[in-house]
């Protein structure tokens, strides 16, 4: 009988352990607004690189100008790539894409291991959006003037 009451003490002290280490929702770090090259990458890229290994809320939007295009590599309408660039260090000629050449910048990609998760990385209608709760797994580099950042994909109720 000792042994039942020990073992359900245990429990309760775990579960108690285990509720108490989950962040509340409000508790959670936002970013939420519009991301883009240079100046506008670095709130995007600074949120990424403070929140390692934390669950984030992001709802985040980049809207490409003519010659202002964003590198992405799709899986249809997802998006498991894509690419912010934070300066150059040398000009860049007339029309010229920026490039590992003479740039420096971030790739963010996703972790899809998990497809049944509801955030996501999208391209539609020329407009990618980074939306939903994630996990930031972590960040490095820079490999060639870029840092790699990778993000894992929750549902609401995972961070519950």
């Amino acid at each position: 009988m000792k042994k039942v009451f020990y073992l359900i003490a245990c429990a309760s002290f775990l579960l108690g352990a285990y509720k108490n280490n989950v962040p509340d929702v409000n508790e959670i770090p936002q970013f939420k607004g519009e991301i883009g090259h240079y100046e506008a990458s670095n709130a995007f890229t600074n949120f990424i690189l403070e929140n390692q290994m934390k669950p984030v809320f992001i709802d985040a939007y980049y809207v490409p100008s003519e010659n202002d295009e964003i590198e992405l590599t799709n899986n249809s309408f997802g998006v498991d790539f894509f690419h912010l660039w934070h300066s150059c260090f040398e000009p860049l000629e007339t029309n010229e894409m920026p490039s590992s050449l003479k740039c420096t910048g971030t790739s963010f990609s996703i972790d899809r291991g998990d497809s049944s998760k509801d955030a996501d990385f999208t391209y539609i209608r020329f407009t990618l959006r980074v939306q939903g709760y994630f996990v930031i797994r972590g960040c490095g580099g820079p490999h060639q003037g870029s840092m790699g950042c990778t993000l894992r994909p929750l549902n609401p109720e995972d961070i519950r």
